[in-house]
């Protein structure tokens, strides 16, 4: 889109602005990132692979062959490298702008330079006169002194992750019964009034035809009030109404386009090991295998007495867990002093985390956009035994089952699928501790990661295996400094693990936070909230969902379930 420079960090073209988000930038602008075909387009490819690769074999074989991509970081001109301002392209969306001095609107063109405000509407108001920039066209005929349009903030969602603008123009003149002019009629907005709400935006057209906002919101309110379905559009690939795309027809939700189900990540993670053939017997192994699986793969790694060496990627050594060390809960701690981490984007979902993921390019593709990050890190393993005698306590299973109960109300789980309480628990420990360890280790909670290494829901197929990573990633050396490892050894952490349980007992939203029956998206937590044991959205690797504290250290009422009250802190 035009030829304009708008920052954005190579990670964050992953998530939170990968293909298809809306990216909101400084001076009221609202781009979309444009589908992969559209990235390295007239590019040579071979040269791209060669300046811009990212290399990791097991993940390229679990999906498919894929090679990886680094979005390319912006180069000057004066740099002599044939990438020099080499730019990712994206679309202007939405297309409804308007006027924020005289309410003018108008539909911008998805490659058009931001316009300003033309002034052609001079219907005159009860105070008889014409609006503001009307009378400085008029005053100015050859010189545009107008505002620059403001880009609407009301959009369209589909399930299947196409997505348009809120359709104003038969908004308003369906409800007012009149015929659309698409020569003449031409819309102003306004707001205020006597309300505040969704109903003080309303949309009035040169031909008398005037509506609100009021009840565009409700479920399928498009559909209900005035006919009308998704018309399949994909603005990242160039797709518009009437581009030859074919229509969807299913519902659209109406959303604010700054709304967090607007646009869902599908990010695949994964740690690089070196000598892979010792991990795998074949590529063809590797292939399609299920998340637990593949984790199951570097699991076996990282609880090795010694893994790979200073001078590769990854580099860990196993410290075994003395009587004296007070934490028989655990196997070992293996302490990760060098770790690589490939994260890779493979697709998006809109309005719910569980939909389809949408196409991230109009044609057969062979890469996706990828980072690598550098970093070290802390491997609990924990003795499964014990967790598996635990989670089946019976007020343990009611406790999940509460969770459970929440997600189905939702239409997130579906009747067949159980989860987890290992997983549940696992993931609040680590929350916690990631928490405990930022105040000791010199990085922030947000630099730090999780990564859960048990299976989310029971099945016949599960892995016995039980283990929590917390390490640090980051595109530079910043990630592995050493802070974290430090940490690691047993005479430390054991301190750590003692604060980060105690402080879990209490919470500044208490009792409210621990006697609660569902927080968070659809009730997927429990006894878990923003005072206690959320993390930034960097750090979580589940979105910060399925978190319950009373699983650690018990209810007021019931301190039987807390894993952890079997040991003295």
């Amino acid at each position: 889109m035009a030829n304009k420079k708008y920052p954005l960090r190579r990670e964050s073209l992953l998530s939170p602005w990968g293909v298809g988000s809306i990216v909101p930038f400084p001076g009221n602008e609202s781009l979309m990132v444009a589908g992969l075909n559209f990235w390295f387009k007239d590019v040579d490819m071979t040269k791209v692979m060669r300046e811009f690769e990212i290399v990791d074999e097991r993940l390229s074989s679990r999906l498919g062959g894929k090679r990886f991509v680094s979005p390319p970081d912006f180069r000057e001109r004066y740099d002599e490298s044939e990438f020099s301002e080499f730019k990712i392209r994206s679309v202007r969306f939405p297309r409804w702008h308007y006027c924020p001095v005289c309410g003018n609107m108008e539909k911008v063109g998805p490659v058009e330079v931001r316009p300003q405000c033309k002034g052609d509407i001079r219907q005159k108001y009860k105070d008889n006169k014409e609006t503001y920039c009307s009378q400085l066209v008029k005053k100015y005929p050859n010189r545009l002194r107008t505002a620059y349009l403001v880009p609407e903030r009301f959009i369209a969602v589909c399930e299947e992750g196409h997505i348009e603008d809120f359709p104003i123009m038969e908004w308003v003149h369906i409800k007012s019964n009149k015929v659309i002019d698409k020569e003449n009629c031409k819309l102003r907005r306004s707001t205020g009034g006597i309300s505040s709400s969704l109903s003080g935006v309303t949309y009035h057209c040169t031909c008398g035809a005037t509506a609100s906002m009021a009840g565009a919101f409700n479920q399928d309110a498009l559909k209900t009030v005035i006919g009308y379905t998704c018309q399949g559009v994909m603005p990242w690939l160039g797709k518009e109404i009437g581009s030859g795309n074919e229509k969807c027809g299913k519902s659209l939700l109406v959303l604010q386009r700054g709304a967090s189900n607007v646009w869902f990540a599908d990010l695949i993670s994964s740690l690089y090991i070196p000598n892979i053939e010792n991990i795998i017997n074949s590529k063809n192994d590797n292939f399609d295998i299920s998340e637990e699986e593949y984790r199951k793969q570097e699991f076996k790694v990282l609880i090795k007495t010694k893994s790979g060496s200073p001078k590769e990627e990854l580099f860990c050594i196993k410290k075994d867990i003395k009587e004296d060390d007070k934490l028989p809960f655990l196997n070992g701690i293996s302490l990760v002093h060098k770790l690589r981490e490939t994260r890779v984007f493979n697709g998006f979902k809109r309005i719910s985390p569980n939909s389809n993921n949408a196409p991230i390019t109009l044609n057969k593709n062979d890469w996706l956009p990828a980072v690598k990050n550098s970093g070290e890190g802390i491997m609990f393993e924990f003795k499964y035994g014990l967790l598996e005698k635990w989670a089946n306590k019976p007020n343990v299973l009611r406790r999940i089952n509460q969770i459970e109960k929440n997600l189905r109300l939702g239409n997130v789980l579906s009747d067949d699928k159980q989860i987890n309480p290992i997983y549940v628990l696992l993931h609040t420990f680590a929350h916690t501790l990631i928490n405990a360890l930022s105040l000791e280790c010199g990085y922030s909670n947000a630099s730090i990661r999780e990564r859960i290494y048990c299976s989310k829901y029971i099945n016949d197929k599960n892995i016995p295996m039980a283990g929590v990573l917390i390490y640090t990633a980051s595109g530079d050396s910043e990630g592995s400094l050493g802070g974290l490892v430090r940490q690691g050894v047993p005479e430390r952490i054991q301190e750590t693990i003692s604060r980060a349980i105690n402080e879990a007992r209490w919470c500044a939203a208490d009792p409210v936070c621990i006697q609660s029956e569902g927080q968070g998206q659809n009730g997927c937590n429990l006894a878990s909230c923003h005072n206690c044991s959320l993390l930034p959205e960097t750090s979580c690797e589940n979105k910060n969902m399925l978190l319950d504290r009373a699983l650690m250290i018990g209810t007021l009422t019931d301190q039987t379930m807390g894993f952890f009250n079997d040991y003295e802190w």
